[in-house]
This record gives C-alpha cells, structure tokens and sequence, in this order.
C-alpha cells in the first residue's frame, strides 16, 4: 500500500467516524480541527494497529497531527509485504 492509498484509507475511517464526506479531509490540516477528540484518536490508532498488524501508540495522532503525517509514520512502520 503507498502513501496514497493509506490517506485514502485514513480519510475513509475519519469519514465513518466523523460522518463528514473522506474528500473533505485536507492532509495537511491537523486532524483536531474535525473534531477529533481523545476517544476518536485511540481509536484511528487501534484501528491502524489491527488493520496493518503493527504497534502503534494510542497518542499516534498527537504525534502525528495529521493525515500527511500519519501515513508518512506508518510508511516507516508498516513491514513492505503488508503495505503491497
């Protein structure tokens, strides 16, 4: 999976959680501006873990703010056989 494809991913799981449309979500602004709250980001960090098998803190979206910066993350992350 590319950067592209996990910021659709991201965009899409922020779209069932906060019910605005995935196309909305700039990559670049911080995720807190949507309303994102402590529950809704240990959540997106739960949801990352499982869905790509990695450990990742529940205050990943405090370190990483943002949809850019999340992806970027989990480029580094994510082994290369679970991102194809």
């Amino acid at each position: 999976m590319g950067r592209d494809s996990l910021i659709d991913f991201i965009r899409n799981y922020l779209s069932e959680l906060t019910s605005l449309p995935a196309h909305e979500f700039d990559v670049d602004q911080p995720l807190e501006r949507y309303g994102l709250d402590s529950i809704g980001a240990a959540g997106l960090s739960g949801h990352l873990s499982d869905t790509f098998q990695v450990e990742l803190s529940p205050n990943m979206a405090y370190d990483y703010p943002t949809i850019s910066a999340i992806a970027d993350h989990l480029l580094g992350v994510i082994p290369a056989p679970a991102r194809a």
